[in-house]
């Protein structure tokens, strides 16, 4: 290619990444900051190769030619000045940006090849570089090559492809957020819906055998009994609990207990429900104060401040971002007061997207006010907003926040253990599930119209007599029903015996349609890839792998008040008495934290005695958890239980058992030992050529006469035999 020709194809392609970053600009209503500088004189380029010690490669000497670098190519991302690559600048741009991979060869971990690139380009976001070889290539560097291009050239046809593709993409986003918008999509998704649930509630128990009582919790003993609390008075201060500084209004807030609503929606809400939302937010909470509001976005950006939060002029400014969300967060603090805010979290949302994984996930509307707020209020609103959104489900009552602080975590994990009707305020772990079922029965209860209809059918929205007046029924016009408990809501105190029996009666009746799993996709990153580690709420529930027992606390207290953590501590205290084990004082030593570590320690606590009473009920507790050595632990069982001549046992494990079979394939051998001890050759056949498959020794299989059944089958001898 001429040198003509070059230019040519340069001026092309930067008008073309200029005209795509402009249509982005737009779209979200801001000025483009990307700008590619003017052209740089020759002796400054001859300067910059000199500093370099290299003669440029003729696309991008060109370039240079044509812009003196560009501030902002792309997101974070700026190629270098002549000045800049020649160190003559007063930032020292070169040199701060080649710092980390100085310090990677020094570890020798920069490929030969790239030893001598050049930087041309580096982030201000992350360590993302653009090097440039000897041979022309352009390689973007983030910890290691994650790109190679040709020459210059390719690399700015590469960047204008990509432009075009997440303009493409934003578009389709955008699309895909007005379609959510059309009665007929919804109703398609709700139909479906209610297919869902009948099944589900197909071989549900109908609502005579709803009426037998969760046994409730003791009360602690009059003369030690705690006093009362209000759900106000539940704070964490900077200080510590219940330490507030003089001015509690200027007091940095922990933790503490609001008001909640959370809705869960059926599709993304419109422009006009946004408008119907925020009307009713207002009219049931008209305070005064200052109006904070920010649109919803896959990331955070500056809040914006209003006066007057009954002026809507802002909503105009809502618009769906590059990535499909869509909402408003709009907050009303009163005199300055951060436990005097009034919130209303509206948000559109598209599928979860990791690790090539697409999982819906409900879109959901979230009000918060202080603890002490009218709750005929929030029972009002409630109605609207049921009557204005696509509620799907939703549940309102106390909820305890925090700033996400260790100790502050500690603090609200004790609440729950002692306030049974307290919940945890955190939402994005359920959207996944409240897509389709629900989350929680709660001072009020909030059935969308398919869920009710599904519960209706098969009589489950009726109570025993003894809640007669307590719990009410409100069947709204769109199809819904709201479940109310009670005039306001409680903290269900059981230190006090106020285990709150009205609310674990709503919990049975909504039991079979309970969410599922916890599960939220973390945001910290590294090379650009993003982990998703949370299957718990709070980290403290993680610690007790209490999440599930919290879910079904008000059917189930005895579970989450001595949670899988305590009850395998106990576990490691009776095994360390009985058989002299080091494991309980290695984990006390270790602090005690990492469940999965608990779980492990537990299964090496059992193995000097795999086949006793104790250790097989170690087993047993160890094998229910996807944790720690779940697949040697299941395998010990499987032994223990055949050594122990408990087939029908074994049988009963076998299921759960099998699924680890490709991890510990020596499990299929104990689990083929109880298949044949049952009489059932083919499934113990199976196991062989499954043991075989993984790479277990068949010579084992061969020499065991508990196998020895087995050998009259076809293909046995010829599975067993050496190769």
């Amino acid at each position: 290619m001429s040198s003509s020709e070059v230019d040519s194809r340069i001026d092309e392609l930067v008008a073309a990444i200029i005209a795509e970053q402009d249509i982005e600009a737009r779209r979200n209503g801001w000025d483009r900051d990307s700008e590619p500088r003017a052209p740089a004189p020759e002796d400054e380029i001859v300067a910059a190769e000199s500093a370099r010690g290299r003669s440029f490669p003729q696309p991008y000497r060109c370039f240079l030619a044509r812009h003196d670098g560009w501030q902002y190519q792309s997101a974070g991302l700026s190629l270098f000045s002549c000045a800049e690559l020649a160190g003559t600048d007063e930032e020292q741009l070169y040199e701060i940006a080649r710092e980390p991979l100085e310090d990677l060869r020094a570890d020798g971990e920069v490929p030969d090849e790239l030893d001598q690139a050049m930087l041309i380009g580096a982030s201000e976001n992350d360590a993302t570089l653009i090097l440039l070889l000897e041979s022309g290539e352009v390689v973007d560097w983030l910890y290691e090559q994650t790109d190679r291009f040709e020459d210059f050239i390719d690399y700015l046809e590469h960047h204008r492809t990509e432009l075009v593709s997440e303009n493409a993409a934003s578009d389709a986003a955008r699309a895909r957020v007005g379609a959510e918008w059309e009665p007929a999509l919804r109703a398609e998704r709700d139909a479906a819906l209610l297919t869902e649930l009948r099944s589900v509630l197909a071989d549900a128990k109908t609502g005579t055998a709803l009426e037998a009582v969760t046994t409730p919790p003791d009360a602690a003993p009059a003369d030690s009994m705690p006093p009362a609390c209000t759900a106000r008075s539940l704070v964490v201060h900077a200080g510590g609990e219940d330490e507030a500084d003089e001015d509690e209004a200027e007091s940095e807030i922990g933790a503490e207990v609001s008001l909640r609503l959370v809705l869960y929606l059926g599709a993304q809400p419109s422009p006009a429900e946004i408008e119907a939302a925020y009307r009713a937010f207002r009219q049931a909470f008209p305070v005064a104060g200052e109006l904070t509001w920010m649109p919803a976005h896959q990331y955070c950006f500056p809040e914006e401040t209003d006066a007057d939060p009954d002026v809507l002029d802002f909503l105009a400014d809502l618009a769906p971002d590059d990535s499909g969300h869509f909402g408003l967060r709009a907050m009303v603090t009163v005199d300055g007061d951060p436990r005097c805010r009034y919130t209303l979290n509206l948000r559109g949302l598209p599928p979860e997207q990791h690790d090539d994984e697409h999982r819906a996930r409900a879109s959901f509307c979230e009000v918060l006010v202080p603890a002490d707020a009218s709750a005929e209020a929030m029972a009002a609103l409630t109605r609207a907003l049921v009557e204005c959104l696509p509620v799907r489900s939703g549940h309102a009552g106390f909820a305890a926040y925090s700033d996400a602080e260790e100790p502050s975590n500690d603090v609200i994990f004790g609440w729950c253990r002692r306030f049974f009707a307290l919940d945890v305020g955190l939402i994005d772990g359920w959207l996944s599930s409240a897509h389709h079922r629900l989350r929680n029965a709660a001072w009020l209860t909030i059935l969308g119209p398919g869920f009710a209809t599904a519960l209706d059918e098969v009589g489950r929205l009726s109570f025993a007599p003894q809640f007669e007046g307590e719990i009410v029924l409100d069947r709204t016009s769109s199809g819904s029903v709201i479940v109310r408990t009670g005039v306001a809501p409680v903290l269900g105190d059981i230190a006090r015996g106020e285990f709150p029996a009205a609310l674990a009666a709503v919990d049975r009746m909504i039991e079979p349609l309970h969410c599922g799993t916890y599960y939220q996709p973390g945001m910290f990153s590294a090379g650009g890839i993003y982990f998703s580690t949370l299957s718990e709420e709070l980290a403290p529930f993680a610690g007790h792998h209490a999440t599930a027992g919290f879910v079904r606390r008000l059917i189930e207290p005895r579970a989450f008040l001595c949670t899988p953590r305590e009850q395998a501590e106990a576990l490691l205290g009776r095994l360390a008495a009985e058989f002299d084990s080091k494991e309980l004082a290695a984990w006390q030593e270790d602090g005690g934290q990492d469940f999965s570590t608990l779980m492990r320690l537990l299964y090496n606590a059992t193995c000097a005695h795999p086949t006793s009473d104790l250790a097989v009920e170690a087993l047993e507790f160890a094998g229910r958890y996807d944790t720690g050595a779940v697949e040697l632990a299941m395998n010990n069982l499987l032994y223990a239980l055949f050594a122990r001549r408990e087939i029908e046992r074994g049988l009963a494990v076998m299921p759960r058992a099998l699924t680890y079979a490709e991890k510990d394939p020596p499990l299929l051998h104990n689990a083929a030992c109880i298949y044949v001890a049952a009489g059932q050759l083919e499934p113990a056949l199976e196991c062989v050529r499954l043991a075989k498959q993984y790479g277990y020794d068949v010579a084992k299989l061969r020499a065991d006469d508990d196998l020895a059944p087995l050998r009259a089958l076809p293909g046995y001898l010829e599975l067993v035999s050496a190769e």
